[in-house]
């Protein structure tokens, strides 16, 4: 039978108790989402731990080490994700392109993840510049632009509102 003393050091130390508690929530709360067919994503560990983000770094950090079932994903390379061996790999992937799309959602307009950057530059080319006007039409399936363009104001007298495929070029008749 353990003394007075014993028991009281066991009671006075919960930094042992508390990582190991974090440890067993961390594979909890994976196994959980993984059977729901869904990704763990680090904020969501975390929130759920209800710690800070140094305790939550080092309990899955040492999850990682004792459940080598434990695997973690990294999408565009700054978003975590983790998730347990035993899902298939067609629900892993159907997982990472629904997190691929929300991350495009929500995080798209921060960070610039699959923003359509040429549809932006004619967009400012068109507003900006003078003597061009085009219209620009965005395809949704394939996320380009194509841009008409169209000459006004130009330096030509003559042209007016003519496209491009309109004027076409002449020699001068120098007789």
């Amino acid at each position: 039978m353990p003394s007075k003393k014993q028991i009281g050091s066991l009671l006075t130390a919960p930094r042992a108790t508390s990582i190991i508690e974090r440890i067993h929530s961390v594979r909890d709360i994976i196994l959980e989402n993984s059977t729901l067919k869904r990704l763990a994503g680090f904020p969501y560990i975390r929130n759920k731990l209800g710690s800070t983000e140094h305790e939550a770094e080092h309990a899955l950090k040492r999850a990682l080490q004792l459940y080598p079932d434990l695997k973690e994903i990294k999408l565009f390379n700054n978003y975590r994700y983790y998730y347990h061996s035993s899902m298939s790999e067609e629900d892993l992937k159907a997982a990472v392109t629904m997190k691929m799309n929300y991350i495009h959602i929500t995080k798209g307009r921060k960070n610039r993840i699959g923003h359509n950057w040429k549809a932006v530059a004619e967009w400012f080319i068109d507003r900006f510049t003078t003597g061009t006007s085009g219209k620009i039409s965005l395809s949704t399936k394939t996320r380009t632009a194509s841009r008409e363009p169209s000459i006004q104001n130009s330096a030509l007298p003559f042209a007016t509102s003519a496209t491009a495929r309109d004027i076409t070029a002449t020699e001068p008749n120098l007789s």
